[in-house]
C-alpha cells in the first residue's frame, strides 16, 4: 500500500487553483502536522520555492525527527553551469535545512527533469552524489512533467521520480512510462492527486478559463460517480494509490479538515473496481503550468 506524504506549498504560498484561503495559518500548520503524526503521515514534501513553506516547517517542528522531509532544488536557470553552480548548490541546501532545523533531508529533488538533460548535467549530478555522500540528502530525485524525454534521463542516477498522475490524468499510466521507471527499480512518487482540487471541485466551480469540452467531460463524470456512491474524493484518491507501481502519494491541504478526510480515505481501503472510466481530457487542463493565474 502506497504510502501518504503531506505537501506543504500551501504551508508558504497562495496555492492552488480551488484555493480559498491563501497560505495555512501557522496556528493550523501545527494542527495539521499533529494530527498527521498521530494517524503516522511522517513524510513531508515541500521545495526551496515554496515561499515560507520550509521556514514554517521548522518553525512548527522544532527540527523534530518525527516527520522525514523531501524538498526540491529550484531550476538551474539559462547559464552554464560551473564550480560557481556547485558553491551555489551548497549554500541554497544549507539554508534549506537551516530553514527547516534540519541536519539532513530524505530526498533532494531536482525540481525542474529539463536540467537533467542539459549537456554539462553532469557538474549538478556530480554535486548531487557529493552532497548524498556527506550524509546531508539521503536519496536522488527528480520532478517529471508529462512531455519529459524519460529515457534521456541519467536514470541510474536517481533513487526517486515524482510525477502527476491521477484519475484525469493517466498519461504516465497509459504510455507505459510508469511500467518503465518502476523496471529502473525507481520509488515512484505520485503528486497532483486531485489536479490542484479541480477533481473534487463541482462543474459550477470550475474557472471559467476551463474549455467547454473539459467541463462537460467532468460533468458527465460527476453524475456518474453519483451512480457509484463514490465521492470525488474517495475515487480520486483510491485511483491512484491502486496502481502497483506508486509507492507513495503526495497531497496538499488548505485546512486540518481536508487532511482528515483523506487520511479516513486511506484507512479505509475499498475497491474501486472496474465499474467506471473516467473521461479523457486536453493537455492544457492537465498542466497546471497552461493555467490562467487565479
Amino acid at each position: 500500500m502506497p504510502d501518504l506524504v503531506l505537501g506543504t506549498v500551501q504551508f508558504g504560498l497562495d496555492y492552488g487553483v480551488t484555493n480559498d484561503r491563501g497560505c495555512v495559518p501557522v496556528e493550523e500548520v501545527e494542527s495539521i502536522l499533529s494530527f498527521a503524526h498521530q494517524r503516522g503521515v511522517t513524510r513531508l514534501d515541500t521545495a526551496q520555492n515554496y515561499g515560507d513553506a520550509e521556514r514554517v516547517i521548522g518553525e512548527v517542528t522544532r527540527g523534530s525527527v518525527c516527520f522525514q522531509v523531501s524538498s526540491k532544488l529550484p531550476g538551474c536557470g539559462p547559464l552554464p553551469l560551473s564550480d560557481h553552480s556547485m558553491e551555489e548548490w551548497d549554500l541554497s541546501l544549507q539554508r534549506s535545512l537551516d530553514r527547516m532545523r534540519l541536519q539532513s533531508v530524505d530526498c533532494l529533488m531536482v525540481h525542474s527533469a529539463e536540467d537533467l538533460l542539459r549537456p554539462d548535467r553532469d557538474i549538478l549530478l556530480q554535486w548531487l552524489h557529493r552532497v548524498k555522500d556527506q550524509g546531508l540528502i539521503h536519496r536522488i530525485g527528480a520532478s517529471l512533467y508529462y512531455g519529459a524525454h524519460v529515457e534521456r534521463l541519467p536514470l541510474s542516477d536517481l533513487d526517486l521520480v515524482q510525477l502527476p498522475i491521477s484519475a484525469y490524468d493517466r498519461r504516465f499510466v497509459e504510455d507505459g512510462t510508469l511500467r518503465f521507471l518502476k523496471g529502473m527499480n525507481l520509488n515512484i512518487q505520485a503528486r497532483s492527486l486531485f489536479l490542484q482540487g479541480l477533481i473534487l471541485a463541482a462543474p459550477g466551480e470550475w474557472p471559467d478559463w476551463v474549455s467547454a469540452g473539459d467541463l462537460d467531460r467532468h460533468r458527465e463524470f460527476w453524475l456518474a460517480l453519483q451512480d457509484t456512491g463514490w465521492t470525488p474524493l474517495e475515487y480520486a484518491y483510491q485511483y491512484t494509490r491502486q496502481l502497483q507501481e506508486v509507492d507513495s502519494v503526495v497531497v496538499g491541504v488548505t485546512r486540518l479538515a481536508e487532511l482528515e478526510s483523506i487520511v479516513r480515505v486511506h484507512d479505509s481501503e475499498p475497491p474501486l473496481g472496474d465499474s467506471l472510466c473516467p473521461p479523457s481530457f486536453s493537455d492544457h487542463l492537465l498542466d497546471p503550468r497552461t493555467w490562467v493565474a487565479k
